[in-house]
């Protein structure tokens, strides 16, 4: 009366074995003439499972693995923010570097404009170096309030850069 059963399952690649022997057996008599008869056992059943926990094993892998994937992930957007910040702030300190020299040209030329206007007065200069060095003073006078409109849109990009909406685009 002793078995042996074997059990594989497909969902959780699992094997079970099962072992089981009666310890107590009781079979009576029905007096009803039938023939038939009432029998119970007790026992012990015995159960190894090979390869359980399998599955919960590989998964842990795979979290494991999606985890440090996520944290280079996240190194990776962290020196990319950091790397854009620079960047920007970079373009800034030229544009307030360029609006530095356009201030020095602006004034050269200034300077430039009332030695042409002293000489011309003097009758040492013709009347189209005048004209020459009043254009020159014009252009760059345009061209510090270029180098001004530059700063401030590298000021804003740089702000724009560092805000927490644009970081992750």
């Amino acid at each position: 009366d002793h078995s042996v059963s074997a059990e594989y399952t497909v969902t959780d690649p699992q094997l079970s074995i099962f072992y089981s022997f009666p310890i107590y057996s009781s079979a009576q008599a029905v007096s009803s003439g039938s023939g038939s008869a009432a029998a119970w056992t007790a026992g012990i059943t015995a159960s190894l499972s090979y390869n359980s926990g399998r599955n919960d094993n590989l998964n842990m892998e795979m979290l494991k693995t999606q985890l440090k994937q996520e944290e280079a992930q996240m190194e990776y957007l962290s020196n990319l923010i950091s790397l854009k910040i620079r960047s920007s702030f970079q373009e800034y300190l030229k544009a307030k570097d360029s609006l530095e020299q356009s201030k020095r040209d602006l004034e050269r030329a200034k300077e430039d404009m009332k030695i042409v206007n002293a000489k011309a007065a003097l009758g040492q200069a013709a009347d189209y170096e005048v004209k020459e060095a009043a254009a020159q003073a014009k252009r760059a006078e345009w061209k510090v309030e270029n180098a001004r409109i530059n700063l401030e849109k590298a000021y804003l990009n740089t702000v724009n850069t560092a805000s927490w909406e644009n970081l992750y685009e």
